[in-house]
């Protein structure tokens, strides 16, 4: 592995995954690594643990740090396993959104951001 690439565990709790990414960050900072990437791959487990609007204050203090430094965040909410008040306060933090859906075998790319809406069709 990369060892740029870092990993973050839930086990420590919000906390423990606060602290982790802010030594991440500061390492990098370090390192003078200036193309800095976070990406949460599921937000559902991090909701199992804690309420939405706790989840809430802590991305945000995690995207403010991301913004900062000029970094990326990128979040995945599975539709699916959260539901939509969940997803209504969450997507309030973000600067763009795109969803992801299935339809007949094709997946199509929707940033729903755009004025219009921007679908894409891709294959995986």
């Amino acid at each position: 592995m990369n060892e740029n690439i870092k990993i973050a565990s839930s086990s420590g709790g919000l906390t423990g995954i606060g602290l982790k990414i802010s030594q991440f960050f500061d390492e990098f900072f370090l390192k003078e690594i200036q193309k800095n990437q976070l990406y949460i791959n599921s937000t559902f487990y991090i909701l199992m643990e804690s309420n939405a609007q706790t989840v809430f204050r802590f991305l945000n203090v995690i995207t403010k740090r991301i913004k900062s430094i000029g970094g990326l965040g990128i979040y995945l909410i599975d539709g699916g396993m959260n539901d939509e008040q969940e997803i209504a306060t969450l997507r309030q933090l973000f600067d763009g959104i795109l969803e992801i859906e299935s339809e007949k075998d094709k997946n199509f790319l929707t940033n729903t951001n755009s004025r219009p809406y921007i679908r894409a069709y891709f294959m995986v």
